[in-house]
């Protein structure tokens, strides 16, 4: 039974590495990655940054706005605007949501 479950565990690793290197969205995601290295560099923050975030189980929220060694971080909450679960507003769907372009708006300069 332990060699049945050593295959099976082998096997998943196996096809989530090929997909991992597969799909660009999943590898812009990888915590040891190209991308989120270079996003991470230290150096001062050059931008004020603003997070939007949706608590829909797959995106922690807390990592939109806190969850980064970046020096920028952690996002004053006068610039995070977050979704409550009540909502019902999906990472993949808030920017077609009205709230949302009225933060990006009121964020933008001028």
């Amino acid at each position: 039974m332990t060699e049945v479950l050593e295959v099976i565990v082998t096997a998943a690793k196996v096809i989530g590495h090929a997909l991992l290197r597969g799909l660009p969205g999943l590898l812009a995601m990888d915590p040891r990655g190209d991308l989120i290295g270079r996003i991470n560099a230290v150096g001062a923050p050059t931008a004020q940054h603003h997070a939007l975030a949706a608590n829909d189980l797959v995106v922690p929220t807390l990592g939109v706005s806190q969850g980064s060694a970046d020096p920028a971080f952690p996002i004053a909450d006068d610039r995070v605007f977050n979704y409550t679960t009540s909502a019902g507003v999906l990472h993949t769907s808030f920017f077609g949501k009205p709230e949302t372009s009225a933060r990006l708006l009121s964020w933008l300069p001028g």
